[in-house]
């Protein structure tokens, strides 16, 4: 059919969903929802799912297989909420601060701590997203796609 062989013939449908599930988990108030089992993550890797079958309709997958395209959608989400969170906490941490001068010092502190543990994310969301994005694929495979599925 023209795809590679092996995860990544995954790529860049798993890496829309996931770029959609990231740029919907960093959009304040819609973040909510990465509460609920990180939702926006995993509608990111049914997404990236759905998308490989229209492309490949007669293709069928082990389990295996769509956790490794919701691993690679949960990976990129994690990287894209860590960076966009960071950029909005320091952009709305900077914007409150100019906004309410008579806050008081501990406040101000702790709103410049929240801004920095943002930093730790980069490093940690992308293993958490990955993670729940392999049981988001293995999920939709056995929930959504169950007649794509090899065996």
């Amino acid at each position: 059919m023209g795809n590679p062989a092996g995860p990544m013939r995954f790529l860049k449908t798993a890496l829309i969903g996931g770029a959609v599930g990231g740029v919907v988990a960093s959009i304040p108030v819609l973040n909510l929802l990465t509460c609920c089992f990180c939702l926006p993550n995993l509608l990111g890797v049914f997404l990236g799912l759905s998308l490989y079958f229209r492309e490949n309709p007669e293709e069928r997958i082990p389990t295996s297989d769509a956790a490794i395209s919701g691993a690679i959608s949960g990976l990129l989400c994690g990287v894209l909420v860590a960076v966009l969170g960071l950029i909005i906490n320091v952009v709305l941490g900077g914007l409150m601060a100019t906004l309410f001068n008579h806050v008081p010092p501990e406040l101000r502190r702790a709103m410049a701590q929240s801004a920095a543990g943002g930093v730790f994310g980069i490093f940690i969301y992308p293993f958490i997203y990955g993670g729940w994005g392999a049981l988001g694929g293995f999920l939709a495979m056995e929930l959504f796609h169950k007649d794509r599925k090899l065996g």
